[in-house]
């Protein structure tokens, strides 16, 4: 089995994802497949990037954490506050952008959801210290009670709505309400106000990361690595736009995968321990043994998932009488297969990337990232199309791309291997 560490924190994550799974399942009774809810999709996925964030905070700070281990308090409170002004940069960047170049209703999601990227990118800095210090019961708490506070808030929320007769897209809206606000509850328990003595050090902060960004190679490739990453699923969305209720069947088909996908998401975890070891075989074992585990776990929980879904789904469907027909079904079906099969190769190469960093490798991965993303978008256009394969079409072609970046991983780390 996993390490306790990773255990707890994995149980946590399952908790959340079970909750967001529960309240996404009730928005679609409540509206079923619509234009609102695609827009709604969209705009996420367009946000998201956003997050990326997240993980370039992962890679570039915790090598200070571990070095500053006595000290590490003052540093994520530093940092978070200089990671929240940038956060806020890159909102307001992408709410310009999609002011510009999209409709009125998508746009407006980008600047919600940017909004709670925001915060959730200044939380993670804090449970970026946690792992580093191995406190994993505040990571369970935030996990846990998020999930907690926000299914009450969305049960109580929609209760009046329908008491009142309100329908309709007024459920995205209480989805969205019950994500940001347990995520403020954090924000504020995390983070004390500014005084100016803290405000001025993280101006300076900013400034730093921001010429970090710019002027440093390395983190100019992992900024680029991550973008292009985020940016296949915000293509695949854009894709989706070309098929009536397109993003709804893509987002609800690759659901149950993409959630287990997060629950075993150890890769902060991962890049904090092989930070620390100082030889290669070392690291490539700790890869192993966690990738082998990890699919131990996910192959049982994901085939049982799909038999579940293949023998009773359009069963419970029509018993619901869920706005679903059975094309639709159908596509979930086939897109929750395809993403069945690419998750594991989601995770492997979300742990790849951290070995390859750690011996500064980043233009081969950037390498790697440039022409996955290129046949991405190809192949989305040929598959949804030019065969018109709509978004069956588009989860086939993102199964190409991380199949590339599982391969050409896999090869390199033999190369490492050898290297080293």
């Amino acid at each position: 089995m996993l390490d306790k560490k990773y255990s707890i924190e994995l149980f946590g994550k399952a908790i959340a994802k079970a909750s967001g799974l529960i309240k996404q399942f009730f928005v679609l009774i409540f509206i079923g497949v619509s234009q609102g809810l695609d827009t709604f999709y969209v705009a996420t996925s367009l946000s998201s990037i956003i997050l990326s964030l997240i993980a370039w905070s992962e890679i570039m700070l915790i090598p200070k954490m571990n070095k500053n281990l006595d000290n590490i308090d003052r540093l994520m409170s530093d940092y978070s506050g200089a990671m929240f002004a940038l956060s806020i940069l890159c909102t307001i960047l992408i709410s310009i952008i999609s002011v510009i170049t999209l409709d009125i209703e998508t746009a407006k999601w980008v600047v919600l959801i940017g909004i709670w990227s925001t915060i959730n990118v200044t939380n993670s800095i804090k449970m970026l210290a946690f792992r580093v210090q191995g406190e994993m019961t505040p990571i369970f708490s935030y996990f846990s009670m998020t999930s907690i506070y926000g299914m009450v808030i969305f049960v109580c929320i929609s209760i009046i709505s329908s008491s009142f007769g309100f329908h309709g897209d007024i459920y995205i809206y209480i989805l969205y309400i019950s994500l940001i606000v347990p995520e403020l509850y954090f924000f504020f328990k995390w983070h004390k106000p500014y005084q100016s003595e803290q405000f001025n050090f993280e101006v300076y902060l900013l400034k730093k990361l921001l010429k970090e960004l710019v002027l440093s190679s390395k983190s100019r490739g992992i900024v680029f690595i991550l973008i292009l990453v985020y940016s296949i699923d915000a293509t695949d969305k854009l894709f989706t736009t070309s098929v009536d209720g397109g993003a709804s069947l893509l987002v609800y088909g690759s659901m149950l995968p993409l959630i287990l996908r997060n629950v075993f998401d150890v890769k902060a975890l991962f890049f904090s321990e092989i930070d620390k070891i100082g030889t290669i075989d070392v690291r490539l074992e700790k890869l192993k043994s966690i990738m082998l585990r990890l699919i131990i776990l996910y192959c049982p929980i994901v085939s049982f998932l799909i038999c579940v879904i293949y023998f009773i789904g359009w069963d419970i469907v029509v018993l619901l009488d869920l706005n679903f027909t059975s094309f639709e079904f159908d596509s979930v079906l086939k897109i929750l297969i395809i993403y069945s099969i690419l998750t594991p190769t989601y995770i492997f190469w979300d742990l790849c990337y951290r070995v390859y960093y750690v011996y500064q490798y980043q233009k081969l991965v950037v390498g790697i990232v440039s022409i996955g993303f290129i046949i991405n978008v190809a192949l989305n256009y040929l598959f949804s199309i030019v065969f018109d394969l709509g978004v069956y079409g588009i989860s086939i072609s993102t199964l190409f791309v991380f199949s590339f970046y599982s391969i050409s991983s896999l090869f390199f780390l033999f190369y490492l291997k050898r290297t080293y």
